[in-house]
Order: structure tokens, then sequence, then C-alpha cells
């Protein structure tokens, strides 16, 4: 549909002819994608064309020809469409009065008395948009859920209504330049490895995950994370032992008001990190960190181990007030429940020593 789309406006025909006649000054091309279940998926396309040319015969005959070469090219493909279902409205309201142009086939046109019929066939049930199955697929419909997959994989890099430099110099319009999409901590929820996601799927768990990324919120997604993980196989070695010694301190950290004692709270961390990456690997510590940053607000923790922590790094944290001459620390630091996100293990020093005893 596509090609025969594209080759029905391109060489002669359609420079000479066609678009001549309208006075086309650009197109603008919309994919539309429904499913239903007695035909399956009906791909189509929305052509908006802004013409000069305000003779109306003119335009539907002009039209017409581009109908025909459509037709004539999709035959050529090896499929067969019928022009007479090839829906085509002129439409001549101004843009402040009302729904407008876009997309042409679902506002009336003038002279129309009725709506579209959105349904595939007149005998069909209603077909679904992709949006549809989407929402079905969250609420727990399997098949909604793999047929939304399949539309993702199929529309992958399609793009609608682009404004070409041509077109936004007939129109006099200003072209906004495509931006990539850049992520960061505020945008970027987070991501699984692959074959999680193929597993999930396997094992008919994509909804529910998906289910549970909504309900969790964003604060919880190491969590939701994990979960996946756990339920497909791929949770990382994790050492119960370091998990446990890291989620005293955050605790002990959460509880300490002083910035002081939050910072040595976390050199504490890094220092922990270090060491154990140098004796048990890196893959080790990391996916021990994982662990803890999804489980840590449930993990049973030891209150005595924690009020050790508290009193020491208080303590330590008293002696380097006084030695700055009672100067309080300014670093902002990590609150909240959720501990910071691992970075690459390294040896971290702590930032002012301090005397023992």
């Amino acid at each position: 549909v596509k090609k025969a789309s594209t080759g029905a406006r391109a060489g002669g025909p359609w420079h000479r002819k066609i678009k001549a006649a309208l006075g086309a000054l650009g197109v603008f091309v919309d994919h539309h994608v429904r499913y239903g279940d007695r035909y399956g998926w009906h791909y189509h396309q929305h052509l908006t064309i802004y013409c000069l040319n305000r003779d109306e015969a003119a335009i539907k005959a002009a039209i017409a020809l581009l109908v025909e070469r459509y037709v004539l090219l999709l035959a050529r493909e090896g499929y067969r469409a019928d022009a007479e279902r090839q829906h085509v409205k002129v439409l001549k309201q101004e843009p402040d009065s009302g729904p407008y142009t876009y997309p042409a086939d679902h506002n009336r046109a003038d002279d129309d008395d009725h709506a579209e019929n959105v349904d595939i066939d007149d005998d069909e049930e209603e077909s679904l948009t992709p949006l549809m199955l989407a929402e079905r697929a969250a609420n727990g419909d399997e098949q909604a859920a793999a047929l939304f997959m399949e539309f993702s994989a199929a529309i992958k890099k399609t793009r609608s209504v682009v404004v070409t430099p041509a077109m936004a110099r007939a129109l006099e319009i200003d072209r906004q330049a495509e931006e990539p999409q850049t992520y960061n901590a505020q945008n970027r929820l987070g991501s699984i490895p692959g074959k999680v996601w193929v597993k999930l799927l396997d094992e008919n768990l994509a909804t529910t995950f998906l289910t549970r990324v909504e309900w969790a919120g964003r604060e919880n997604w190491p969590a939701v994370r994990w979960w996946a993980l756990e339920q497909t196989d791929e949770a990382p070695e994790f050492s119960t032992a370091l998990a446990n010694e890291i989620a005293e301190l955050l605790h002990a950290q959460q509880r300490m008001p002083d910035p002081i004692a939050r910072d040595l709270a976390q050199d504490q961390i890094e220092i922990l990190k270090g060491d154990w990456a140098m004796t048990h690997g890196t893959e080790l510590v990391e996916g021990t960190m994982e662990y803890v940053s999804a489980n840590h607000p449930h993990m049973k923790i030891d209150a005595e181990g924690v009020e050790i922590w508290v009193d020491l790094l208080e303590d330590n944290a008293g002696k380097i007030a006084r030695r700055r001459g009672g100067e309080t620390s300014r670093m902002p630091l990590t609150t909240g429940n959720a501990p910071p996100s691992p970075p690459p293990p390294t040896v971290a020093p702590c930032r002012e020593t301090v005397p023992a005893g």
C-alpha cells in the first residue's frame, strides 16, 4: 500500500497532470492501522493535499486520476482495490471554525450528511485501533497484548505527517527540526534485557509485568524489574551478607539528620563495594546492589546493627564538625526510600580521616 501510494504521487503523470491540476503545495501522509476479528489487520493511509485550485470539479477530476493510478500500481504488487471505495472529501472550512482538514477521512466534508463508518466492512463488528488493543492488554487480554506487539514490530520506524522542506516553503510555515528523544533520570524509567522480555511473553507474564509497572509507580521500578528477573530466572547472583550490610547502612543514613554523618554512611557503602569487588568480583557486587535497590525497604534488618552504625557515624561526624570549627557540610545527599543507583564499583576512601577512639 505504501509503495503504491508513493508511486502514485511520483513521476510524470503526477507532476504534469495531477499535481498541476490540483495546484498542490504538499501532501500530509498518515498511517492508520485497525484490527477486526473477521478480517484481521487493516492498514490504510490518509492523504491530506493542500491545493491552490478552488475549482471543486477540477479537484475531484484530478483526484480521480490519482486514485486510478494508485489502484493500477497496487495491482502490479499483486493486490486489488476498488476505486469507488477510496474515500475522497473536499474540505473548505476555515481552521478556526471547527474540525478542519486532518485527518480528512474522519471529518465531514461540507456536503456530507453522515459521519464515516469506522467499520472495515459494513457487516463487520467495530474494529480496534492499536491504542484500544493496548488498553485491553493492560486489563489482562493476552490476545490483545500479542496483537499490539505484532503491530509495534510492523510499524517500527514508520513516520507520519512529515513536513518536508519544500512543503514548508510552499505553505510558508516554520518547520520544526526534529530532535532525537533524550532520556535522563526524570523521563527514563529503566530497561530490562531483551531475553527477559521474550521470556515474559513466552510465559504469558508480559501484561502482568506492565500492570505492575503502572501500579507500582516510578519510585518502585527497581522492585518491579527485580520481579521480572526472578520470574524469568535471570536474576543476577548476589551476596546476602553484603546486602545486609548495605541495607543497614542505608537505614542508618536515612535516620541521621546530620549531612556529614550521611556523607560518611555513603563513603562506607562505597568502601564496602570496593572491598567486595576486589575479593568477590564486580558482577557479584553489581548484582547485590541491584537486589538491595529493589528490596531494601522490605528486607529484615538487624536493628542492633543499624544502631551501631548510627552511633559510630554520628560520633565521627561530630569530630569532623569540631575539627572544622562547627562548619556543616553542604553536599546534597540522596534521600527517600530508594537507594542510589549503583555506579561501577570503585574503592572510594573517606573524604575525611577520623582517628579511632
